[in-house]
């Protein structure tokens, strides 16, 4: 059977970098669809990611169509962080003025920080996917992990671990094992919870979405490269959550 024809649409300017590891790890053609490109339509915003998912899709499969030999189109929000059930964006979406007259981070954010992480904690990061094969919607997938803090962040850690470009404002999955944090899986709004190992949370999230069998691969499954030591930053779970997809 020949191999099944694949294309990969992101329809976000930031996403860049996943189109390149997607194109590294599996070689094929991949498209970056820029709202730009789209007469200046942006996604909306949502506390829920299944909603910017499914215009994604909207919008790449009105505009582009399926083309001649390609099977699968998958479009995918942006992450949503939620700490203690609230949602929060970094720094920039709402208040652009993220640095001083002199390029330095504004204190008011670091403090910001330092109050959201000062006592116990529960992270929440979700994102959706939505595939079409053959012009057909194929599968809608919301996976979310899960890190427990059961203490907080010191404040001097939190200054000095702190990156406006993350909504977290910090890399929480880096530091949950020295806090003594749980991590879990789940999908599709399900209230069970896989826990996870932190050190592969962020490779799991891929399976989870795109493995029938996830729950007998969940005890198997180690890590197929170190993200963090081969691609030399942490890209996020959207880029990782498109770095696998169905095959026939």
């Amino acid at each position: 059977m020949a191999k099944q024809k694949e294309e990969l649409h992101l329809l976000a300017t930031s996403k860049e970098s996943a189109v390149s590891i997607y194109q590294e790890i599996h070689g094929i053609p991949a498209v970056n669809a820029s709202p730009e490109k789209l007469s200046g339509l942006t996604e909306p915003r949502s506390n829920h990611p299944l909603r910017p998912a499914m215009w994604k899709d909207h919008q790449v499969v009105h505009n582009y169509g399926a083309k001649d030999g390609q099977r699968l189109v998958v479009t995918a929000s942006d992450v949503v962080f939620k700490l203690n059930g609230k949602n929060n964006h970094k720094p920039g979406r709402e208040d652009n003025a993220i640095l001083t007259p002199e390029g330095n981070m504004h204190e008011g954010y670091i403090a910001e920080a330092q109050e959201w992480y000062k006592d116990p904690f529960i992270a929440l990061w979700s994102v959706a996917f939505v595939f079409h094969n053959v012009n057909k919607l194929n599968r809608v997938a919301v996976v979310s992990i899960e890190a427990n803090f059961p203490q907080g962040i010191p404040q001097d850690i939190v200054r000095k671990q702190y990156n406006s470009a993350m909504n977290t404002r910090l890399p929480l999955i880096e530091l949950a094992p020295e806090y003594g944090a749980t991590v879990s899986i789940s999908n599709d709004g399900k209230t069970e919870q896989v826990p996870l190992d932190p050190l592969i949370a962020v490779q799991l999230i891929r399976d989870r979405v795109l493995t029938k069998e996830w729950q007998d691969q969940m005890q198997t499954i180690t890590p197929s490269r170190v993200v963090r030591d081969e691609w030399g930053t942490r890209r996020g779970l959207v880029t990782l959550g498109l770095t696998r997809t169905p095959r026939e």
